[in-house]
């Protein structure tokens, strides 16, 4: 997850690209993880 935090600020990938980079077999699935651990969604993270 912390590689998806870097990832995210950096902005080189989108969310697809970021869940599919970490393994997950659907975005929705890295969405929610992400969400579970941090609060917030993965594209509210990247826009804060």
């Amino acid at each position: 997850m912390e590689l998806a935090k870097t990832l995210l600020i950096e902005q080189q990938f989108n969310v697809n690209e970021i869940a599919s980079k970490l393994g997950y077999s659907t975005s929705s699935h890295f969405i929610a993880a992400f969400k579970k651990k941090y609060g917030i969604t993965p594209k509210q993270y990247s826009i804060s």
